[in-house]
Formats: C-alpha cells, sequence, structure tokens
C-alpha cells in the first residue's frame, strides 16, 4: 500500500514484510495486547521514503533495483513526476 501526504506525494510504502517484522518484534512483549497491535498507526510500521521507479523506467532497470539494491523488493510503487503514486510493480509480474 502506497502512503502519500496531503499534497499526494509518496512517503511511504506498507508492506506484508513491514506487517510480518512488527509481529515478529512486538511478540516477545508480554505486556502488548493484540488490541494494541492494531491500533499502531501506519507512519510507526511503514517503510519511509520507499524506493520507487517511474512509469518510463525499463523493465530490467526495474528487476535490477528489486534484486540488486541494498535490500530484495518484491513490490515497487511507480511515481510520477511529482512523487505521486500512480501504480505497483511486483517483481513475479515483471519476470513473467
Amino acid at each position: 500500500m502506497c502512503i502519500a501526504d496531503d499534497k499526494g506525494t509518496l512517503i511511504g510504502i506498507l508492506t506484508d514484510g513491514d506487517l510480518r517484522r512488527t509481529l515478529e518484534r512486538e511478540s516477545g512483549n508480554a505486556q502488548r495486547t493484540v488490541q494494541e497491535l492494531f491500533a499502531l498507526p501506519v507512519s510507526q510500521i511503514m517503510t519511509k521514503d520507499p524506493i520507487s521507479v517511474t512509469p518510463d523506467m525499463l523493465v530490467a532497470k526495474a528487476i535490477n533495483i528489486m534484486e540488486d539494491g541494498p535490500r530484495r523488493i518484491l513490490v515497487l510503487p511507480v511515481v510520477d513526476d511529482a512523487r505521486r503514486p500512480v501504480g505497483m510493480v511486483h517483481l513475479h509480474d515483471l519476470i513473467s
């Protein structure tokens, strides 16, 4: 899920990995209830300032970013020149 500010600019992304890492980190905290976990703000667990691609970027370059970047990425937001989200690409879609 893309997270945008009031101007529509991409400021974060929330992925299943973000959710899994939060659950793993908090599972050792016996003081935290499930209700409290569900009440966490998205801004607290999202990946801030995510890597993104543009609509005119070559598929090969997008795959390279996803596979050879600082970490393996399965989903990338696609943004316009103003960094407004216009779509998402999944590694499996690019490969197929």
